[in-house]
Formats: structure tokens, sequence, C-alpha cells
């Protein structure tokens, strides 16, 4: 392969060495082609593991967010209700005690 700033005075050129030129250039293009479509292939093969990946993680929240929604408001209104007594028999208490 040639220096990459060399540059060719086409003038002084005959049709061989030009031909020479042309089927290197096409040469180099094909290769960089090669790898371009192998970058390709990996990175779709990866985005459609990343896409069912994300699928798989939507349907089970579709299918586990009302269940979990509704034992939280469960733990959460036993949790306050808890809350509110203790503060509420805190209350009496100082009451009694004045």
């Amino acid at each position: 392969m040639s220096n990459e700033n060399e540059k060719i005075d086409i003038s002084k050129c005959d049709s061989d060495f030009l031909k020479n030129k042309f089927l290197e250039f096409e040469n180099q293009f094909k290769i960089i082609e090669k790898k371009i479509d192998k970058i390709l292939e990996v990175l779709e093969k990866d985005c459609k593991k990343m896409n069912d990946h994300i699928d798989f993680v939507e349907n089970v929240y579709d299918n586990v967010k009302m269940p979990f929604y509704y034992i939280m408001n469960k733990v959460n209104y036993l949790v306050f209700s808890e809350n509110n007594d203790i503060l509420d028999i805190e209350h009496n208490n100082e009451k009694r005690l004045l």
C-alpha cells in the first residue's frame, strides 16, 4: 500500500500504473466494506438481544405491577395506621400527665 499523503501526477502516469492504482483502491475498499459488514452484523445481533431483554422486562413489569401496587397500598395502610395509633396513645398519655 502506498503512502496516504503521496500525490499522483496523472499527467506522468501510464495506463498500466493507473489501472494498478485503481485495483489497489478497489481492493482496499472491499476490505473496508467487509469490516463494516462484520461490525454491522455484530451490532444488529447485540441490538436484537437488547431489544429482547427490554421486551422481557416490560412484560414482567406489566404482569407484576398491579399485584405489587396492591400489596404496597395494604402495607402502607397498615404502617400509617399503626403509626397513627401510636401517636394517639402518646398524645393521650401526655394529656393524662397534665
